[in-house]
């Protein structure tokens, strides 16, 4: 099973960063409202 281990957001607010239990790290690009 996936499981997300850790979060981390870029210091303009606007990527957010997210590792996961199989090693690899997905990068989000977060829109603004």
């Amino acid at each position: 099973m996936l499981y997300c281990t850790s979060l981390s957001w870029s210091s303009d607010g606007s990527t957010l960063f997210t590792g996961y239990t199989d090693g690899a790290i997905r990068v989000w690009g977060v829109g603004r409202y």
